[in-house]
Order: structure tokens, then C-alpha cells, then sequence
């Protein structure tokens, strides 16, 4: 049953993450020219192209030709918005659309980021079905550890210790 939690909160911070990250005001924070350049260097000029192909191309058919891209863009775009004169209507124009848009473009950025990390780290999920793995013994091991006899002060220790190596692999 932890084991299921787990995934939840895995789920839950990502999705926060994805949806509260794009509030960030700079560029500089989605800028992706050192990931590729490293990515590049790595996997060689004919394996990234591939990759990166292979993300924009998932990212069209997903997003741009179902048409949620332009629909959400097209929400975003700053309206023009008219003063109206007389003593209780003054009030100060604020660039809500301004903030909505860099808002949507970063959450773009990002969506479309993930999607190439999804491509390009293919060899994690190697790892991932080691990490579920070790989880699922973990999790039946645990109920059977009698902390008398053990080193570890309670399977707590032990859940967070295992945690530790997962993140070393």
C-alpha cells in the first residue's frame, strides 16, 4: 500500500511542478541551448536529431494538430481593453493578458521539454524497473523485519535507506 502512495505523490509533485513552474517571469529558466548542446555531444549529431524529430513530432500530433495548442494560445492573447470615462469607472489597465501568455508559453516550453527528455533518456527506464522493483521487495520485506534483531532502528530507517540507494543507482 505505501508503494501506491508512493506513486501518487510522485504523480501529485509532478503535476504541481508542471502546472506551477511556467509562473516563473524570466526565459532564461526554460532556455534549453546548454541540454542540447550536451545532449548532442553525447549521443552524437545523427542519434540527437532523431531524438529531438521524434519529440517536436509527438508534440504536433498531441497537441498542435488535436488543436488544444492554438486554443490555449488564442485564450491568452492580451484583448485590448477600453477606459471607460466618468467618475466611477476609473481604474488602472493591468497586462493580465501579458502574464497569461508568457504563462501559457512557458507551460508550452515545458511540456515540450519533458516530451525530448522523454525521448532522449530512454535508458532510465531500465532504472525505473529496477527502482520498482527494489520498491515492491522493499515494501514485502519490511512487514517481515523484526527490529530487535536488526541493525535498523525501525523500517522506517530501512524505507528511507532504500530510498538512498535507489537514488545512488
Amino acid at each position: 500500500m505505501l508503494f501506491f502512495r508512493h506513486i501518487g505523490m510522485y504523480f501529485l509533485v509532478t503535476l504541481v511542478l508542471v502546472c506551477s513552474f511556467p509562473i516563473l517571469p524570466t526565459d532564461g529558466w526554460f532556455s534549453v541551448a546548454r541540454e542540447l548542446d550536451v545532449n548532442r555531444s553525447f549521443y552524437g549529431e545523427m542519434r540527437h536529431e532523431k531524438y529531438l524529430s521524434t519529440a517536436q513530432e509527438r508534440f504536433n500530433g498531441w497537441f498542435v494538430r488535436t488543436g488544444v495548442y492554438q486554443v490555449t494560445v488564442d485564450l491568452s492573447k492580451p484583448k485590448p481593453v477600453g477606459k471607460k470615462t466618468g467618475p466611477n469607472y476609473e481604474f488602472i489597465d493591468v497586462s493580465v493578458g501579458d502574464w497569461a501568455n508568457d504563462y501559457v508559453r512557458h507551460f508550452w516550453d515545458g511540456i515540450l521539454r519533458a516530451i525530448y527528455r522523454w525521448e532522449v533518456n530512454q535508458h532510465w527506464y531500465v532504472l525505473a524497473l529496477i527502482s520498482l522493483f527494489v520498491g515492491v521487495n522493499e515494501g514485502l520485506g519490511k512487514r517481515q523485519i523484526n527490529t530487535a534483531r536488526t541493525t535498523y532502528v525501525s523500517p522506517a530507517n530501512f524505507h528511507l535507506a532504500t530510498h538512498f540507494l535507489i537514488a545512488n543507482v
